[in-house]
């Protein structure tokens, strides 16, 4: 069955060939770069920034935005973790305690 279908599919030409060559190639040299580690984007990136408002895209790959998360995350704590402290700092020392 699978022979029958192969020879009923038209043979692939030289020209062909190098035409879906280009093609890919072509595809591969417009794949957006991420902005800060300048890495090709994965299809799955390129598709969500295709599909995504282009103002709010912020142009990073999967590793860089994963990175950023931590970042901001662990800069988050470390303000409320600074805030507890000043809080319990005044705390001790407020006019109504003795």
């Amino acid at each position: 069955m699978l022979l029958a279908a192969r020879h009923l599919a038209a043979p692939v030409t030289v020209e062909q060939a190098r035409e879906k060559e280009w093609a890919e190639a072509e595809r591969e040299w417009r794949r957006p770069a991420c902005t800060r580690c300048r890495a090709a984007f994965s299809d799955e990136r390129w598709a969500e920034q295709e599909r995504a408002d282009t103002w709010g895209d912020d142009g990073l790959c999967a590793g860089c935005r994963q990175g950023d998360a931590d970042q901001r995350a662990r800069q988050e704590a470390e303000r409320e973790q600074a805030e507890v402290a000043a809080a319990e700092a005044r705390g001790s020392r407020s006019w109504w305690r003795c």
